[in-house]
């Protein structure tokens, strides 16, 4: 086992190195993927048999790299169309003093439902959210935290969020099936973070005005009409009855498209390049919100996670991970199941700094452990998924952070992200 710890060993060291560099994360896996083909190789495997490895484990990851790339379109077009800016107008006028960061968490955690995506949702209502924090004269830090805890719901039991792709692929579970468990799952972590919210939003009370018009903002970009809700109503009603997602997907960029052209008056090719380079707003004050989307900001999260994927190949036809294992199979006869992989998915997030890499080598370690792929999926959408956001240099919290410009220290006001894991270890230990 002395050369499967030092393989790994050198994978993890090549991974700080080229982040304390800044070299992407794309190019360190590259380099992990060399690696870990050496060690097969060197362990009895032809170079054909480990090429035939990669390729089966990418393959396996072909759907969520297809749907993320349909989803950076999706984006583009509710941008385009003013889904999204009608979406936050809508809650924007929500706010007061007395309930305002329970205001910022729920209308983040919608936002973050509808379209899925984190990184997404601080762009557009998160810096939203700061804004008319800082207008009111209300705290960065707790709003910070808000934002965070709002962002994460949506990240995890939505219907276009890649990451739910990602489990249920890996798992082999479906995706409808898996959102049922986890909305039901969901419902005493939400409700205690809601409280908090609102606790904190009574002790910070002040009768301060909010100075600023949203809808002035994006009425200079967009004509805000209800029409343009069309797209993401679509969504929620798709998911309901259980549509396929990339039919539902496809129904929705279509909806968004023909607001765009009747209502919004987009030409046709700004519209197709959008599908490609993203939406590009006129006004500079609702482009530093809008801004973005399209396939182009999805292709090096596919490359992530194809290539992350692809590991897997290597790991289930050799013993790279059984020194590994070992130790998690021990830990998991004293904590059980879901504390062996929370403490798993705290060590892989550290290690692998993405949410999508972590994910995968915690699946790969503790996977044989489980015998119903319910409870696996539920374990890593409780753990992994939520606790990327909370490890300061991984980018699945702290890009967020930095988007809104709150300070990296509002991690520790992620409350719906430590509720859901603890509410899930208070039931294990009450069964």
């Amino acid at each position: 086992m002395k050369k499967e710890s030092m393989v790994l060993s050198l994978f993890l060291l090549l991974l700080v190195l080229c982040l304390s560099l800044k070299i992407g994360l794309e190019i360190a896996l590259f380099f992990g993927a060399i690696l870990f083909s050496f060690y097969a190789v060197s362990d009895g495997y032809s170079l054909r048999e480990v090429v035939r490895m990669l390729c089966r484990g990418a393959w396996k990851a072909r759907t969520v790299a297809f749907l993320m790339l349909v989803i950076g379109m999706l984006t583009a077009m509710w941008r385009a169309s003013g889904t999204i800016a009608v979406i936050v107008t809508a809650l924007s006028t929500c706010f007061r003093p007395s309930v305002f960061y329970l205001m910022v968490f729920w209308s983040n955690a919608l936002v973050s439902f509808l379209i899925g995506t984190s990184f997404g949702t601080s762009a557009t209502m998160g810096v939203v959210c700061m804004t008319i924090a800082r207008t009111m004269g209300m705290s960065p830090w707790i709003t910070g935290g808000a934002i965070l805890s709002g962002i994460f719901v949506g990240d995890r039991c939505s219907p276009l969020s890649t990451s739910a792709m990602l489990i249920a692929d890996i798992t082999g579970t479906k995706l409808f099936d898996n959102l049922r468990h986890m909305m039901r799952d969901t419902v005493i972590p939400f409700g205690i973070t809601s409280f908090i919210f609102f606790l904190l939003s009574m002790l910070s009370h002040q009768d301060r005005p909010l100075r600023l018009s949203i809808a002035e903002v994006f009425s200079r970009e967009f004509i805000l009409s209800p029409i343009c809700f069309i797209p993401a109503v679509l969504i929620l009603i798709f998911a309901f009855f259980k549509v396929n997602i990339k039919i539902t997907m496809f129904l929705s960029i279509v909806a968004a498209m023909g607001i765009s052209i009747l209502v919004q008056r987009q030409s046709i090719p700004g519209l197709l390049q959008a599908l490609f380079y993203g939406f590009r707003a006129h006004d500079t004050d609702v482009a530093g919100m809008l801004n973005g989307g399209g396939m182009r900001s999805m292709i090096s999260v596919c490359i992530i996670v194809l290539v992350s994927s692809s590991y897997s190949g290597i790991f289930e036809n050799t013993k790279i991970l059984v020194p590994i294992q070992n130790r998690m199979e021990m830990l998991e006869r004293r904590i059980g199941i879901f504390g062996t992989t929370v403490v798993c998915s705290v060590v892989s997030t550290m290690l692998a700094c993405n949410q999508t890499f972590a994910a995968i080598l915690v699946q790969q370690i503790i996977g044989k452990m489980h015998t119903d792929k319910t409870e696996q999926m539920l374990n890593l959408e409780d753990s992994v998924i939520l606790i990327s956001g909370l490890i300061p240099w991984c980018i699945a919290g702290s890009v967020p952070l930095a988007t809104v410009e709150a300070p990296l220290t509002s991690m520790a006001l992620g409350i719906y992200l430590y509720m859901v894991p603890l509410v899930r270890l208070i039931r294990k230990k009450e069964k």
